[in-house]
């Protein structure tokens, strides 16, 4: 979607708005990837910058102010790439350490970490939509580093590595084998 700060011609920005709108909200009901253009003289002044975040507010979509007279392979770049961003998620993979993997069902940390990956799977529907995913979960105590290992643009997978503190290998270890190990020198 182009729209204007009002900038490029001498039709004022409250002119737009209404069209504007209209687009969007009809491209967001038939669930079409898309993001907004805000064509300006500057695209890198200040109030350009600030309208492209207050408009990426109103709509929920990532708005890119740029001068489409001017506009450079990179430029472009960075226009596709955030529309390709846009596309759903067909399929969400995690890897976790091997050892998780072979915990028993009904163990706590298993349950605890299984429950909060579930727990806001359902918000991811975009493939931007996966970093605040992710945030979340780098807030969980248990896990020490996640991150999107590869996402697949053209078919909307997406693998997730997620690792979970050494901490808690040893202190399952150490209660299965009734020995305390804290380290793999122990």
């Amino acid at each position: 979607v182009v729209t204007t700060d009002g900038s490029i011609s001498q039709i004022p920005r409250q002119e737009y708005e209404e069209a504007e709108k209209r687009v969007i909200d009809e491209l967001k009901a038939i669930n079409k990837p898309f993001v907004v253009l805000l064509n300006c003289t500057n695209p890198n002044s200040k109030s350009s910058i600030e309208l492209a975040n207050e408009l990426s507010i109103r709509y929920s979509k990532q708005v890119i102010p740029v001068n489409c007279i001017e506009l450079d392979e990179n430029k472009i770049k960075e226009i596709i790439t955030g529309i390709l961003y846009e596309f759903p998620v067909s399929c969400i993979s995690f890897n976790l350490p091997n050892w998780f993997k072979s915990l028993d069902d009904d163990d706590e940390l298993r349950q605890n970490i299984s429950s909060a990956v579930l727990k806001d799977v359902g918000s991811i529907s975009t493939i931007r939509s996966v970093s605040s995913y992710i945030e979340g979960l780098s807030a969980i105590d248990e896990i020490s580093d996640v991150e999107i290992k590869s996402a697949d643009l053209s078919c909307g997978n997406v693998c997730i590595n997620a690792n979970i503190d050494s901490s808690y290998f040893y202190a399952i270890l150490s209660r299965k084998c009734s020995i305390k190990i804290e380290n793999e020198r122990d």
